[in-house]
């Protein structure tokens, strides 16, 4: 098993990953890194999974990833959700993606409240 990754190592790979995410994406990436980190203050950013994870005091929540068209949340429980919407993807036992594709953004309500549900798990 690797050993775990320090606040700085955790940074750099971040940002090594960031650097890699398509220039149309990124903005949606960083307003929901920065959206997942404004939650609580007990967000912690992870690197797993080549990927950024975030946890809360209660355990993994969800991750960011991205394709070639489009940016997406990853949700550890979000088979649990309430997804009024049905903007929610996936069909496995606990988790669900958000795929931020057309005229679903990063700042629109439903994703603020997918991420609050997430928080709140």
């Amino acid at each position: 098993m690797p050993a775990q990754m320090d606040a700085n190592q955790i940074g750099f790979a971040i940002n090594a990953w960031l650097h890699k995410v398509p220039a149309r994406q990124l903005t949606s990436i960083m307003q929901l890194r920065e959206q997942i980190l404004a939650l609580g203050d007990d967000i912690r950013e992870e690197f797993k999974w080549q990927r950024p994870c975030y946890r809360n005091s209660k355990g993994l929540m969800c991750y960011l990833g991205t394709t070639a068209n489009h940016a997406m949340v990853g949700f550890h429980l979000g088979a649990m959700f309430e997804d009024p919407a049905g903007l929610l993807t996936g069909k496995g036992k606990q988790m669900r993606h958000l795929k931020l594709t057309g005229n679903l953004s990063y700042d629109s309500p439903e994703v603020a409240a997918l991420l609050a549900q997430a928080y709140n798990r």
